[in-house]
């Protein structure tokens, strides 16, 4: 795995060399699951027609673009109608009461994979729950919650569930994941729903799982930071769903990363990509316990939280430059 990872990172290093380190191996990453190395040709191929499409005044930012793009082209959703369906999607959630923003591609992407029969009911099931979540958490619940909304709309076992049963169930997680240590509160919502996503049901005995890993993973000295909370949900998930698993095997990870994961002093981000390695790797013990569509929205949800830290260190980085070379 991490070999494939360095390979594929340098493969885009030498095609994209002023792209953030950081956005380099979360692409790069986008391929691991398929164990194959990425198309440059097919990137940049679908980079100009989304630009083309998108025009100079769009809500996609470039890193944001960057990520859908390696996304779509790992996934097999990079034809030039995949491209139109995205934006197709991103227009129909607007019209549905979603707001334009980098965040709503995201919640487009994941809707590459509902029928098009079902996809504007999902939309607005999707509305409705991001609503709910909203009307239990104004302050915290904002456009990045979108895709997780839309996760949650497409889930098959929450079906019979009201848009503000789920959010009851998503709540409960939320106080579980402060219980277990978790404080961060724009994290814990996304983690919270994510418990959902792999329970559909309100499970104590999962929230004393929860504390659990996260002693565990303190014996490896990674912290519970917010940058890992999904993460830490499904490892104990993982850990409950494959009996074999123990984290034994999560030192040779964290070694690897510290070799080859180069992040200039930033050895959260070297440990955050061991241990998201560690659980894909694991997770390929599940087969068929986790459909093929959750399995990709995990992935996803996983990459966004990354892709938010890795855009504010950009910018802390450049306005701390900027401050420096004003001085």
């Amino acid at each position: 795995m991490m070999r494939s990872l360095t390979l594929n990172y340098h493969t885009l290093k030498s095609t994209m060399k002023w792209t953030d380190k950081r956005i380099l191996y979360l692409m790069a990453k986008a391929f691991i699951g398929r164990e194959e190395l990425l198309d440059t040709v097919e990137i940049e191929r679908v980079r100009k027609r989304l630009k083309s499409e998108t025009g100079f005044f769009t809500n996609l930012n470039a890193t944001v673009r960057d990520i859908i793009i390696a996304l779509m082209v790992a996934n097999e959703k990079s034809s030039d109608k995949d491209v139109l369906l995205l934006l197709d999607s991103y227009n129909e959630m607007k019209e549905v009461g979603f707001k334009g923003s980098s965040y709503t591609y995201f919640g487009a992407y994941l809707l590459q994979f509902s029928k098009q029969s079902n996809k504007f009911e999902t939309m607005k099931r999707g509305a409705e729950i991001y609503d709910a979540m909203k009307s239990s958490h104004p302050f915290i619940t904002g456009k990045e919650d979108y895709s997780i909304a839309i996760s949650l709309a497409q889930n098959e076992g929450l079906a019979l569930f009201r848009p503000q049963e789920i959010t009851d169930m998503v709540d409960f997680y939320y106080d579980g994941l402060r219980q277990a240590g978790l404080k961060s509160r724009d994290n814990a919502q996304a983690a919270a729903a994510t418990c959902v996503l792999l329970l559909g049901e309100q499970s104590s005995r999962f929230v004393l799982e929860m504390e659990n890993t996260v002693s565990e993973l303190a014996k490896f000295d990674i912290k519970p930071k917010p940058l890992l909370y999904t993460s830490i949900v499904i490892l104990t998930f993982l850990r409950q769903e494959v009996s074999d698993l123990t984290l034994d095997d999560l030192s040779e990870f964290l070694q690897e990363a510290e070799e080859h994961v180069k992040v200039f002093l930033d050895k959260n981000y070297q440990r955050t990509m061991a241990l998201n390695l560690f659980i894909e790797n694991q997770s390929k013990e599940l087969g068929d316990e986790v459909t093929n569509t959750v399995a990709i929205t995990l992935n996803q949800l996983i990459i966004q939280e990354q892709v938010m830290a890795a855009a504010a260190a950009s910018s802390a980085a450049a306005a701390a430059a900027s401050s420096s070379s004003a001085s």
